[in-house]
């Protein structure tokens, strides 16, 4: 398989060459007509908004239109599209791993910090964050996807990366879209949205639900049930945001061990307020606050039930101080409030204070340097400081980039304070003792826009880690009556890791100006510093390939990806290692719009039905589809 990657590549390559030298003309490529317009904005890089260019971050942009031509369902499928992230699926649950820092027995999705529009949404309990079908796509104007440290203006979470979602203004629909979907496992998928600009008040509100029987290859309770209100209110330079979702869902567990019985009912709130105020033409001040509140009901052998509160602000100044420097400082305040007697032991509650503060200085016209740090105080674990530097060398068709950074992971409660018995002779037991997970990384890439019709990306990376959580698993002599052994399960810091790779990309325009494609391939290498072994879930190799065709009132999308092998833990002390097989999957999406404001579409997944399995144990559906139609007024 890795042999026909790389003559795909090729032909790839060849295929740009022809493209070049048939439409290349000049060797300036002026902004309005670069492959995919004008140069993107972005905002998570450095905390205000900059061209894609000058960020000082390896960052990608999945846009509004990627996501209607892709056909994807959920957030997780459109992080699988980029190079060096890679989804693993248990059921209807996803997890991240983001350049190869995955861990069967820490929850990697808590290595990545998620925001919506700049409010976190990582849990207090597992830290961690569902890019599943919870965080509606309708909603969505674009994401941007930091791959790399973010600790230096973000804080715990943002270990190895950090993804911000970032929704749609009222301006963005202006009107009503209505749609209703129905495909293969009796799925139902229906969205209502409705955006009005005014004068004085702009409001914007979706609405959607979506059920489904899911594949039953484990189980018979792999259904999915969600509904999820939205709205947005910008007054001036005050945005509201508010929300609401429900949630059911079977735990069908896997073909080892089905749990058909299991089930998780899930029910989320928020309210977030943002304001904007100009000083004066050099300095700007944003006030942000924010609640989070989430119920956890688990139906498992036991009821389990988890009460879950965030609360946080935040203020950000950015100072201009000239045309050539912008200096950025705030203050960041969280507090994780959770309640659960079997689940955590108690009730828990921890506090987080920060400041950081960041000079993006401008040495010479081209060359631009960005240092930062931040200092953050937590009521529990030891104080930690994160600095990083950034460089940037903007060449206008070549843009050179190298970092430094270094970031951190809080320990969470999961870790942290249960204090369970699974069964009689078995326990899981917390850890007061734990400390941060730490790590350096060292970054340098280059992009370059070869023609008007063709762009790439090149990255290579290293990231040292210690103190990584994971799970460990030990027999204790017998006590007790009777006279049995238990196996008690509890988290210490032990993993020291290393991890490299080198990740490519490329898009252009193929022989004409309807056809579009993006390929990208990364190949990394993560290993324990101790066994010398692989990281589990960390493919050697993953390749992705994509084509977008226009014809008239015809869209056609296809997309191809492939994970290598990868090794999984045997057991929960992953004392053994067993290894999953390579796979390939080709997904597809067509779209008609017969009528001006009439849009049909039918998505197919796995076309080929290859048999494969993400996560041992949980085989993937086979050939599904979903069929779509649409109406704006």
């Amino acid at each position: 398989m890795i042999k026909t990657i790389f003559r795909m590549i090729w032909l790839w390559c060849l295929m740009c060459l022809f493209t070049s030298s048939a439409f290349a003309q000049t060797d300036e490529i002026s902004p309005e007509f670069l492959l995919f317009g004008k140069e993107i904005l972005v905002v998570t890089a450095a905390r205000y908004e900059q061209e894609i260019g000058e960020a000082p971050a390896t960052i990608n942009v999945i846009t509004a239109e990627d996501i209607k031509n892709s056909g994807c369902l959920t957030v997780g499928d459109l992080l699988r599209t980029l190079a060096g992230i890679d989804i693993r699926q248990t059921g209807t649950k996803f997890y991240l791993t983001p350049r190869g820092l995955s861990s069967a027995n820490s929850c990697a999705t808590g290595r990545v910090l998620c925001f919506v529009d700049g409010r976190p949404i990582n849990t207090p309990n597992y830290g961690s964050f569902a890019p599943g079908l919870t965080l509606p796509l309708v909603n969505i104007k674009r994401i941007e996807v930091i791959k790399g440290p973010g600790s230096a203006i973000y804080g715990a979470n943002a270990f190895s990366g950090v993804i911000n979602i970032i929704t749609k203004s009222p301006e963005d629909l202006d009107g009503f879209e209505i749609s209703a979907a129905g495909g293969e496992f009796s799925s139902q998928l229906h969205k209502l949205s409705f955006g009005k600009k005014s004068e004085k008040i702009d409001g914007l509100f979706t609405a959607r639900w979506y059920k489904t029987d899911g594949s039953q290859l484990v189980a018979d309770n792999t259904d999915f049930e969600n509904y999820n209100v939205y709205g947005k209110v910008e007054i001036s330079k005050i945005t509201l945001s508010f929300g609401h979702s429900e949630t059911d869902r079977g735990l069908s567990g896997s073909t080892a061990r089905p749990t058909s019985t299991h089930t998780e009912e899930i029910k989320e709130s928020f309210v977030d307020v943002v304001g904007n105020i100009e000083l004066n033409s050099c300095m700007d001040l944003m006030v942000k606050g924010f609640i989070n509140d989430r119920e956890d009901i688990l139906e498992m052998t036991d009821l389990t039930t988890i009460d879950e509160s965030v609360l946080g602000g935040e203020v950000q100044h950015n100072w201009r101080i000239n045309s050539n420097n912008l200096l950025i400082c705030g203050v960041d305040v969280r507090q994780d409030i959770a309640k659960s007697e079997i689940a955590l032991a108690g009730d828990n509650e921890t506090t987080n204070v920060a400041f950081y503060i960041q000079d993006e200085c401008k040495l010479k016209e081209k060359l631009t340097v960005t240092l930062g740090v931040r200092h953050d105080k937590h009521s529990v674990y030891e104080e930690v400081t994160s600095p990083r530097v950034g460089v940037v060398y903007n060449l206008g068709r070549t843009v050179l980039k190298s970092f430094y950074g270094e970031a951190f992971r809080a320990p969470t409660f999961a870790e942290t304070y249960p204090d369970i018995w699974l069964s009689p002779g078995m326990h899981l037991m917390g850890n007061e003792e734990l400390e941060p997970e730490k790590m350096q990384s060292y970054e340098i890439g280059i992009g370059h826009k070869f023609t008007r019709e063709i762009e790439g990306e090149l990255n290579a990376f290293y990231n040292k880690t210690r103190d990584l959580i994971v799970l460990r698993s030990r027999t204790l002599p017998p006590t007790g009556f009777p006279p049995i052994p238990v196996m008690v399960h509890d988290n210490v810091n032990k993993n020291k890791a290393e991890v490299k790779g080198v990740e490519v990309s490329m898009k252009s325009k193929l022989f004409f100006d309807n056809l579009k494609g993006v390929m990208n391939y990364s190949y990394q290498e993560a290993k324990d510093e101790e066994t010398k072994e692989d990281l589990e879930y960390a493919p050697n190799h993953k390749f992705n390939i994509g084509l977008n065709l226009k014809l008239g009132q015809f869209m056609a999308n296809t997309a191809l990806r492939y994970i290598g092998e990868r090794i999984y833990p045997v057991g929960r002390s992953g004392a053994d290692m067993g290894e999953l097989d390579a796979y390939t999957v080709v997904d597809a999406k067509i779209i008609a719009r017969i009528l001006k404001d009439l849009e049909e579409s039918l998505s197919a997944y796995n076309i080929f039905d290859e048999e494969y399995e993400e996560t041992y144990s949980y085989p993937m559906p086979g050939t599904s589809w979903l069929a779509e139609v649409g109406y704006k007024f």
